[in-house]
């Protein structure tokens, strides 16, 4: 291949790979530069699946907090205080 064909084939790649990981970032409630680890040649693309297994989930720990929130009520729980 020549050069400015490798060129235009890696930026094309990187469009790709880095579109998608850093909207997975932003729903998870993570910075987007996770993204660009992936770009180190060997040990990227592991240290990039490692970052979004081993950390928490801003995003998804709200979530299953507000909906925990939502489905207790005191009327589903029964009354507080005994009736006199």
């Amino acid at each position: 291949m020549n050069p400015p064909l490798l060129i235009i084939a890696s930026l094309v790649f990187a469009l790709v790979v880095i579109y998608p990981l850093s909207r997975i970032c932003k729903r998870a409630g993570l910075p987007w530069w996770p993204a660009l680890v992936v770009f180190v040649p060997i040990i990227g693309p592991p240290i990039t699946a490692y970052l979004l297994a081993a950390s928490r989930w801003p995003a998804l720990h709200c979530r299953t907090r507000c909906s925990m929130a939502r489905r207790w009520t005191p009327s589903k729980m029964g009354p507080s205080r005994p009736s006199e």
